[in-house]
């Protein structure tokens, strides 16, 4: 592989990893503004619209159309529904999130004042044909069927915020990025869809000096 080609795969690598571990659930995304008015700071002047778009004008050489390359910022994430003495949450999907997906282990739960670590449980499989959760072993987990565990109190639990309609996501230690392949030129993670089209719109950005038409 030429060595440019080489650079901008790291380059988009590192971008991604960054970008992956910054928790921005629709409707919790401060984190990841912040990041990329920063990224985008350093090659121009971004800015921020009044439903919570960036956006960065290139000029072009010549007057003409102008042609707009878009990206989600948000992920998929789940929401509180309740919380109960035992510190444990129910949840509700926000958009595609299922939890056969994401699958027992670390969540972070993004409370109002603090983010508080969590477990996704589906309950134990050491069970009979007759325990309620033997249709877990046999059919695709559902909401209803999980729940966050978390060993904090109600009060505790008060403190951080965590409330009904806070979000949860998969742990920023679970979000970190694989490389595939024989030369490393896959990648796979949580949330690649859609902060893998961000990363590539963010080195598209360093790149494009002079475009024959302004782009945003």
């Amino acid at each position: 592989m030429p060595a440019a080609a080489n650079d901008i795969r790291e380059a988009l690598a590192r971008s991604l990893t960054e970008l992956v571990e910054l928790h921005s659930p629709s409707g919790v995304e401060a984190a990841v503004d912040a990041y990329l008015l920063k990224r985008l700071g350093e090659i121009g002047r971004p800015v921020t619209d009044g439903a919570g778009n960036i956006v960065l004008r290139v000029e072009g050489r010549e007057p003409g159309p102008l042609r707009a390359v878009l990206a989600h910022k948000d992920e998929i994430g789940g929401i509180v529904k309740r919380v109960n003495d035992k510190g444990q949450l129910a949840v509700v999907k926000l958009g595609g999130s299922f939890p056969w997906v994401w699958g027992e282990g670390p969540v972070d739960v993004i409370g109002r004042h603090a983010t508080v670590p969590g477990v996704l449980s589906f309950g134990s499989r050491h069970i009979s044909d007759e325990s309620d959760h033997k249709r877990q072993q046999e059919h695709a987990v559902r909401w209803r069927d999980a729940w966050v565990e978390t060993k904090l109190d109600r009060a505790a639990l008060a403190d951080a915020g965590v409330r009904p309609g806070v979000r949860i996501v998969p742990s920023a230690a679970r979000k970190r990025p694989v490389r595939l392949g024989s030369e490393r030129e896959y990648i796979a993670c949580y949330t690649i869809d859609d902060k893998g089209a961000v990363a590539g719109l963010l080195e598209l950005a360093a790149r494009l000096r002079t475009p024959r038409h302004p782009v945003e």
